[in-house]
């Protein structure tokens, strides 16, 4: 189960060839999630997502998240274990 990691709203979901369905939510202070590989995705561009709130399945073996500020991206490891 794929998980947003902070509330948010979906600006971005498509399906591209090499990651396949991928979604972009934007959070607060212009932080961005990406999350690509997602199956049976349950949201779509503007709708807003809690922390925590499932954004669909792992599609295969595969799965890719990145966390950016601005278009920066940050290591999540510190930003997760702020957010614990």
């Amino acid at each position: 189960n794929i998980k947003s990691v902070g509330p948010g709203v979906i600006i971005f979901r498509d399906d591209l060839n090499r990651w396949r369905e991928t979604l972009i939510v934007q959070h607060n202070d212009n932080y961005y999630s990406v999350y690509a590989g997602v199956k049976d995705v349950k949201k779509n561009v503007g709708d807003r997502v809690a922390a925590n709130e499932s954004l669909g399945i792992n599609s295969a073996n595969e799965f890719y998240f990145e966390l950016r500020h601005f278009s920066n991206p940050i290591n999540p490891k510190k930003w997760y274990e702020e957010q614990k």
